[in-house]
């Protein structure tokens, strides 16, 4: 099991996947023929917000980040070190957990929104359903009476609803996977930096060159954290823009649905809180990884070390004086205190509404 494995399912099912990572050929070959007719379906009969997600994704080429994940697990992977290993095996555990949590909402709340409308349709029946006044759960113009072809309109839906559903699960657990990805290199620089004179023979002949491949860890994490940030900040900058007014939107549907939706409105809740949270819980830990790495300075025997080691320490420790982030835009950081800004402003919201609603 790897940090990569779920997200490299998503990712292959929708056709973002680096190809160059396919080593097979005739796989690889299969791969893109899917590929190009998923993009050809997607981007020619579907809009929505996961669409513009998946063209800032390939823009900004963040599959392609994956190839750094996947040399640093390597590296831990063939470490001797047990305590890296076992920091390594329990963020891969949090990170499992969080996936699946991710794909289980998902499909619940899809499925929900699924059987609902399938109901509905058998209940009031095919031939009394207007399908060109009230659209089959999505709007659908096509130049064929759609009653004669209803197979047609079932399966475009239903595979309209399974696309969504696998392309909203792969827009937010890639972007968590490598926010959690550049928490975990600062949490394994931190273990390095406080034992640094344990791996003389590792990484150099001597202290002075096993802190130079060290320091250099230490920048390869700080860029790809800038440019992870440069990647995703307006997803995450659109995602807590429309966070409150979903959350609201949701509640206020919770409140006024009738019965027969009230499970799926209470997991569309749910979904919608666990992508609030489970981002801002992701991009905090960042941040605090980022300033643990000066802490790991303090606590590592600096103390024992000549003159020329400890000025190589203080470079470490004056680059982390100034925490690493995930921005919203090119604003401010996000964090767990943004979160619960944004369950403010979605209960102010949703508040307005149920007054505006009990007016009228």
């Amino acid at each position: 099991m790897s940090l990569v494995s779920i997200p490299k399912i998503c990712m292959l099912i929708i056709g973002i996947w680096p190809s160059e990572l396919i080593e097979n050929p005739v796989r690889k070959r299969l791969y893109m023929i899917h590929k190009y007719i998923l993009i050809i379906f997607v981007f020619s009969i579907t809009l929505s917000l996961t669409i513009e997600w998946l063209i800032i994704y390939l823009k900004n080429k963040v599959p392609q980040m994956f190839l750094s994940l996947l040399e640093f697990e390597a590296d831990l992977k063939s470490s001797d070190d047990a305590e890296v290993k076992m920091f390594y095996r329990k963020i891969l555990k949090n990170n499992r957990y969080l996936n699946i949590g991710v794909i289980i909402a998902t499909f619940f709340t899809i499925s929900s929104f699924v059987i609902i409308h399938l109901a509905k349709l058998w209940q009031v029946g095919v031939a009394e359903w207007d399908l060109n006044e009230a659209g089959f759960m999505y709007e659908l113009y096509v130049p064929f009476d759609m009653k004669k072809y209803i197979v047609v309109v079932l399966f475009y839906n239903l595979y309209t609803a399974t696309i969504g559903g696998v392309l909203n699960i792969m827009c937010l657990i890639t972007m968590y996977t490598l926010i959690i990805f550049s928490a975990l290199q600062l949490s394994t620089l931190s273990l390095r930096i406080k034992k640094f004179h344990t791996f003389v023979g590792i990484y150099g002949t001597n202290i002075q060159a096993t802190l130079k491949v060290i320091i250099k860890q230490h920048q390869k994490s700080i860029e790809f954290v800038d440019n992870l940030n440069k990647s995703v900040r307006y997803v995450v900058f659109i995602d807590f823009l429309l966070n409150s007014a979903n959350v609201a939107s949701v509640l206020f549907y919770l409140v006024t649905v009738k019965s027969v939706y009230l499970f799926y409105a209470i997991l569309l809740l749910s979904l919608q809180l666990l992508q609030v949270f489970a981002l801002a819980w992701v991009s905090n830990e960042v941040k605090l990884e980022s300033v643990k790495v000066a802490d790991a300075v303090y606590e590592s025997p600096w103390y024992e070390q000549d003159q020329k080691i400890k000025k190589m320490l203080h470079i470490i420790l004056m680059r982390s004086q100034k925490p690493l982030a995930i921005t919203i835009g090119p604003f401010k950081p996000m964090t767990a205190e943004t979160a619960i800004m944004t369950l403010q402003a979605s209960y102010s919201y949703a508040t307005l509404m149920m007054n505006s609603y009990k007016d009228e």
